[in-house]
């Protein structure tokens, strides 16, 4: 079975790389762009353990990049609904970590 073009291309970067790839450079508009990319990924994929741990983990990353919870304050509720949906996506009802400070 092949595997997911998201997974292969996000094999490229890993998840653990994602703050020092940052570094302070990460904008609201970069973040729900890249959540955006993470919805239509994981429909796309409907089913498959392989791209919900892969989004798992760069959501998982995202969190370590420096200013993220000062990020997160920025984003309208509109982008916090489509972050919250990303997480819906995953199985996932109860955000935690950084994310939590997006929970209703």
């Amino acid at each position: 079975m092949m595997k997911p073009l998201f997974i292969v291309t996000a094999q490229s970067i890993p998840p653990e790389n994602i703050p020092s790839m940052c570094k302070s450079s990460l904008e609201p508009v970069l973040l729900i762009s890249i959540i955006d990319v993470f919805i239509e990924v994981l429909k796309a994929n409907v089913g498959d353990h392989a791209t919900v741990d892969a989004v798992k983990a760069y959501l998982t990353g995202f969190e370590n990049a420096p200013r993220f919870s000062t990020i997160l304050l920025f984003l309208s509720e509109k982008e916090k609904v489509r972050v919250r949906d990303v997480w819906k996506c995953l199985g996932t009802e109860t955000l935690g970590g950084a994310w939590s400070s997006l929970a209703t």
